[in-house]
């Protein structure tokens, strides 16, 4: 019977500390899905895969460049949602040539939205609209 109630105590004891410990691990996860307005707007403007940049890409494929300088960011904005992911809109001008052969070289103004998010310690950027602005 001694033998019965001290396994029976010993299981408590251990289910206890296991419901307790679980507290700390949600704070910590908590904490990491926050992200401040810089480091959203340095996510969109860094997105690389390699050394391709998503976001040139994007901005490029919208003003119809098929070779292009790298963007000239004027105004960023960004504004948190209630979700904790962040709306991000950069303005700014992009210049590069509308050909192959590198005979209609233009410069273009350009406005970009993106959703930024922080999901499980990895940034998450979803291109919302790309669009040139005259």
């Amino acid at each position: 019977m001694k033998k019965l109630t001290a396994l029976l105590l010993a299981l408590v004891m251990c289910l206890s500390l296991c419901a307790c410990g679980g507290g700390e691990q949600s704070k910590k996860e908590e904490k990491n899905e926050e992200i401040t307005s810089t480091q959203a707007i340095n996510a969109v403007k860094n997105n690389k895969v390699g050394s391709v940049n998503w976001t040139e890409q994007k901005i490029a494929g919208a003003l119809g460049f098929k070779q292009f300088a790298s963007p000239d960011y004027g105004t960023t904005d960004a504004e948190q949602n209630s979700d904790g992911s962040w709306t991000v809109v950069l303005k700014g001008s992009m210049s590069g040539y509308t050909d192959d052969y590198r005979s209609d070289y233009d410069r273009m103004k350009f406005e970009l939205e993106a959703t930024v998010s922080y999901v499980d310690g990895d940034i998450d950027v979803d291109y919302v609209n790309v669009k040139e602005v005259y």
